[in-house]
């Protein structure tokens, strides 16, 4: 998920405990904006107007949630900054430690330190060197351990990663998926997630004589990738191709394209694409996306049913299981 409003981050948050149970591994990447306070992890949604801890979710607290659904392991990644805030009046609330630990929280960077990133780099300093270890079939803490030890290796910042675990078992990341004995739960899980990660089925529209292709891909759950591609089916060079996109909120469209030229092929070729996202926001609602094609000859207007894709298809069903717990998503107290 990208671009979470507070209420955002605590509703999925729950909702991700959903998929939790015995014998799950959990595990949460968090990358963005983040401050420490008395020794408690902050992460600032896309509403924050300041690193204030009461407009800011904290990580110890939704490790305390999974901890609660009696998972096997809960792994969370933290890649922000853990610089100190102003503010000082939040008492510290500890993570609390059972007998049976399971909990390892991997820091991007040491206490009172900043996360960095590179601009001519995809991911930031610390998520690229962890690419390079993370199939590794080694013990969580070992990998995290050499990760750290990459990082400052490298030497192109100024950063240490670090990490806290009181698993008492060895755990790996490539650890094979075994049946769960509670099947009917193990179903409900899967069928849970699938929703949550349903793309639309490609599309073809034909447009006089050429035809227009849609596919889709994920970015993130809240964020539909769309790629329209167009093969002419002509005797002529389509000129100035182009189009124009309508989506009604709250979710929004953005496009990528320039004007071009279409031989008469049977290849087809890239049009331009589109970029959906805040999906999040939708509660049963399908998707609706309206796309204009025009050349110097001819002009289309077509709207297509997308569905509910991605986070979407259970957004619903988040809102009603958070009325039937009478959760309250604003609330700083305890989730349960």
């Amino acid at each position: 998920m990208v671009d979470l409003t507070l209420t955002e981050m605590r509703t999925i948050m729950l909702a991700f405990c959903r998929l939790l149970g015995p014998g799950i591994y959990a595990v949460i990447y968090y990358a963005g904006h983040g401050f420490e306070l008395n020794g408690e992890n902050y992460l600032l949604p896309v509403d924050a107007m300041s690193a204030d801890p009461n407009e800011s979710i904290r990580a110890q607290e939704f490790l305390q949630e999974m901890q609660n659904c009696d998972t096997f392991l809960n792994l969370m990644f933290l890649d922000c900054c853990r610089t100190r805030s102003k503010e000082s009046k939040t008492p510290r609330c500890s993570l609390k430690r059972r007998t049976r630990g399971n909990t390892v929280i991997a820091y991007s960077c040491c206490t009172q330190h900043q996360a960095y990133e590179q601009p001519d780099q995809k991911n930031g300093v610390y998520a690229r060197h962890l690419l390079r270890h993370i199939n590794r079939d080694v013990r969580i803490e070992t990998l995290l351990m050499d990760v750290s030890a990459d990082v400052v290796a490298s030497r192109s910042v100024d950063q240490r990663p670090t990490f806290e675990s009181d698993a008492y078992l060895e755990c790996r990341l490539n650890a094979p998926i075994i049946n769960d004995n509670d099947l009917a739960s193990a179903r409900e899980r899967y069928i849970l997630w699938r929703e949550g990660n349903c793309l639309p089925e490609p599309i073809t529209e034909e447009i006089g004589l050429a035809s227009l292709h849609l596919s889709f891909q994920m970015c993130f759950s809240n964020l539909l990738h769309i790629d329209l591609h167009v093969t002419n089916h002509g005797q002529r060079t389509m000129k100035n191709c182009r189009f124009s996109v309508d989506i009604a909120g709250p979710v929004s469209a953005e496009k990528y394209s320039d004007p071009c030229e279409i031989p008469p092929t049977d290849q087809s070729k890239m049009l331009g694409a589109i970029r959906i996202d805040r999906l999040q926001k939708l509660c049963n609602e399908t998707v609706f996306i309206g796309i204009d094609f025009e050349s110097d000859e001819e002009k289309h207007i077509m709207k297509f049913n997308l569905g509910k894709p991605l986070i979407s298809g259970i957004t619903g069903s988040f809102h009603e299981w958070i009325k039937e717990r009478k959760f309250d998503p604003v609330a700083k107290s305890s989730w349960i």
